[in-house]
């Protein structure tokens, strides 16, 4: 069995290491071996990026039509590592090979949705629904948002 490796957390675009003193174990859930550390990040490092990404969210981010583009290369490195996914979904859950290969390209599917959000974007209008007025439906994003892995 080899070091067990403690992980860092990814932030505004970059991965960092925890301040925070507590870790949680992450076991191969086949051997039950401890494989790695988690980190259990601190408040700060919690809310760390939501300023640049509200500030960003605010001025725009990017066009709609420029997210196809960025969805297809992420389908492309999707299935360029297929291996090397399904090799960790088989290590950190414990999964048969072929079982954690269909994890893996079940993650195709909605990249390739994605892939059409232009399209999914665009507003609706419709005219005249009472008596001189026009309605307009706008599809905006939500904003920033944050993630928490259930245990």
């Amino acid at each position: 069995m080899g070091e067990i490796k403690r992980l860092q957390y990814f932030a505004g675009g970059q991965w960092h290491t925890s301040k925070s003193e507590t870790y949680m174990t992450v076991y191969n859930p086949s051997t039950g071996q401890p494989i790695a550390e988690t980190p259990c990040c601190t408040e700060e490092e919690s809310t760390m990026p939501s300023p640049a990404r509200k500030k960003r969210f605010r001025a725009g981010g990017t066009p709609r039509p420029s997210k196809g583009p960025k969805s297809s290369k992420l389908r492309d490195l999707l299935m360029e590592h297929l291996d090397e996914l399904t090799y960790l979904v088989a290590w950190e859950n414990g999964k048969a090979w072929g079982d954690a290969k269909g994890d893996v390209l079940k993650a195709k599917k909605p990249t390739e949705v994605a892939c059409g959000i232009p399209s999914l974007m665009m507003g609706e209008s419709s005219m005249d629904t009472s008596k001189g007025v026009d309605t307009v439906l706008y599809r905006e994003p939500l904003g920033v948002f944050a993630g928490i892995v259930p245990l």
